[in-house]
């Protein structure tokens, strides 16, 4: 009888033990697909580590390459622009500022409310906010003077056409790169097999900014057709490409032979800019290519190709990224962490090659566009860490409708920098692209990711 019972609640043991080894092999298949990577902390911030690879070198490197097109060169070798700007942003301002007053009193209770008050910030702070509401306003606000080259019906003839270019431009220079032929003929023959049908140009918005992206194919209700993700769009905003044109002039590597008035500068700055809205999307283009060739069959037409894919340029140059609140917000920022980056240099690196510009040109574009941005992005970083180190369960981007709700919804509608206040803390869901565009990458990084296309 003893025996019995002994055998008995061994086989039970082996039952327990059975069901637990499962549960662990299941737990660990999960965690590996969604994490990819080893997750580490230091001190300064914590990170996934990338797992290093043997690649082959670029033939060709990318910045040497001058695209064959009928755009006009606009080489300048003699262009000299400070380096030295002093930068500021009212939003990286507000934000530090803010999370500091947050981390001093709040318990991390999402529950438990914020005591941020108005009288926190000073007259100079918040003068600065609405400053850069306004700013923010004017710069992706089309004037009238210039709807004839943006709003106009011959002017959204005139765009598209150049971004159809662009798209070509785009395809010759990853075959001049010399990136795997696959990735070439998936973009060509099912990512953006309707051109030039893809291409949405959206006029006339006013002051209401959207930035330029690729979406899905959506039938007239807005479902995905055949819930197939692997086919894109491109949706391209007028006043985003007026925003970016905005900048590539105030950069100055418009080189002042290629125009003879104002006139003519602001047309060839709407051209540029629409090139250059147009290869950052194309980038996200060959991002989805890359995760269709490499993913199975049955998971090529999937939203999330990307975690069954065997190769995926969300994975490269894995050594920036952030901790945002947790397993699932850390892989879905820094996957838009990682992609934005890669929007933002490749995106340059063609327009470079596409206007013939020399190395002088590119170093400043880059310089002011997002160079002269790193020490903010540094803040950022420091800031996105401190407040995971203190509250590692609460997703930093949630601190926008907290603050929201217990801080600046309780001003008195009267107030006129309530809506300042509202306008600037709505950025905080965008955090992961802020540090992105404030964190451009370097030469070895270039190189990985090239390196990874081969």
């Amino acid at each position: 009888m003893l025996l019995y019972k002994i055998i008995q609640a061994i086989n039970v043991a082996f039952k327990v033990i059975s069901v637990i080894l499962i549960i662990c092999v299941v737990a660990g298949y999960v965690i590996l697909k969604v994490n990819w990577r080893i997750y580490y902390t230091d001190t300064e911030t914590a990170l996934y580590q990338a797992i290093p690879t043997s690649t082959p070198q670029p033939t060709v490197a990318p910045t040497q390459i001058i695209i064959q097109s009928n755009i006009k060169p606009l080489t300048d070798n003699t262009i000299i622009v400070s380096t030295t700007d002093n930068v500021s942003d009212a939003f990286v301002n507000y934000f530090d500022k803010t999370m500091n007053l947050v981390e001093t009193n709040w318990t991390g209770n999402g529950t438990d409310p914020l005591t941020l008050s108005l009288s926190n910030y000073s007259s100079i702070d918040l003068k600065s906010y609405s400053n850069w509401v306004d700013q923010y306003t004017n710069t992706t606000t089309i004037p009238n003077s210039l709807d004839n080259i943006y709003n106009s019906t011959t002017a959204k003839t005139g765009v598209i056409s150049i971004i159809q270019s662009a798209e070509s431009d785009f395809i010759k220079y990853l075959t001049a790169v010399g990136i795997n032929s696959n990735y070439i003929n998936e973009i060509q023959g099912n990512t953006l097999v309707n051109i030039p049908a893809n291409i949405q140009l959206i006029q006339n918005t006013g002051s209401t900014y959207i930035e330029s992206h690729a979406d899905y194919v959506k039938d007239t209700s807005g479902n995905v057709i055949n819930n197939d993700y692997s086919k894109l769009n491109l949706i391209v905003y007028a006043n985003d490409i007026y925003n970016k044109a905005v900048m590539l002039k105030n950069s100055g590597i418009i080189p002042s032979n290629a125009y003879s008035n104002t006139g003519d500068l602001d047309v060839i700055a709407r051209d540029m800019a629409t090139r250059y809205t147009t290869y950052r999307l194309m980038t996200t283009v060959l991002q989805r290519a890359v995760d269709t060739v490499n993913a199975p069959d049955k998971y090529k037409t999937s939203i999330d190709s990307y975690l069954e894919a065997l190769k995926s340029l969300s994975q490269v140059n894995l050594n920036f990224t952030l901790s945002w609140g947790g397993v699932v917000y850390n892989q879905v920022n820094n996957q838009a962490l990682t992609l934005r980056r890669q929007d933002d240099f490749v995106g340059i690196d063609v327009l470079s090659s596409a206007y013939a510009l020399s190395q002088a040109q590119k170093n400043v574009l880059e310089y002011k566009l997002f160079g002269k941005y790193q020490p903010l992005a540094q803040t950022l970083v420091a800031d996105v860490t401190n407040f995971n180190n203190k509250y590692p369960q609460f997703p930093i981007l949630s601190m926008k409708q907290k603050i929201l709700a217990d801080f600046i919804s309780l001003i008195d509608f009267k107030n006129i920098y309530k809506p300042d206040l509202i306008s600037i803390n709505n950025q905080i869901s965008l955090l992961p692209q802020i540090v992105a565009d404030y964190s451009y990458y370097n030469i070895k990084e270039k190189n990985t990711f090239w390196d990874y296309l081969k």
